[in-house]
This record gives C-alpha cells, structure tokens and sequence, in this order.
C-alpha cells in the first residue's frame, strides 16, 4: 500500500490542495491514493508529491516500489544484500 494518503494527511493538506500543487485533478488524485494507476504516475508528479510532502519517493510508495514482493526467506535475503550493496555505494 502507498503512504500518500498518511503522508498528505500529516502536512495538514486535502486532496484538494495538494491536486492543485501537483497540477492534476483531485480525482486523479484519489486514485493515485488508492494505488489503482501507481505505475502510471509521471515521474515529475511523484518527484514533486516527494518533496512538497517532505518524504523520499521510496516511503511514499511503500510496497508498490516492488514489481514482485519477496515470497521467501531467500528471497528476502538477496533483497536485503541488495540494498546493503546500494547503501554502501551511496
């Protein structure tokens, strides 16, 4: 699940607001907010969603970052390798 909503809700903005920050409509907004068209948005939106509400794209999205959720201990540890290596690269 996306963490817009919780985020949006945190800065004291509706839907309403931020839409218009954004530049989209509310109810393009509502949807983004239910993850129905996550894969879609417009990397310049997520962008400014990230930093007109202060957080990293990566907590804005939650699990949606992940085109498959890990399903397995293994799985879960080459992940977890994965991130140690982009972490120390960063």
């Amino acid at each position: 699940m996306n963490n817009i909503q919780k985020y949006r809700g945190l800065k004291g903005l509706t839907q309403s607001q931020l839409a218009t920050d954004l530049n989209i409509t509310r109810q393009m907004l509502s949807v983004i907010e239910c993850g129905k068209t996550m894969k879609y948005i417009r990397p310049d939106v997520l962008n400014k969603m990230a930093s007109i509400l202060g957080v990293s794209k990566i907590k804005l999205l939650g699990e949606e970052n992940f085109k498959y959720l890990p399903e397995s201990a293994e799985d879960v540890d080459y992940l977890i390798g994965l991130l140690e290596q982009k972490k120390e690269s960063l």
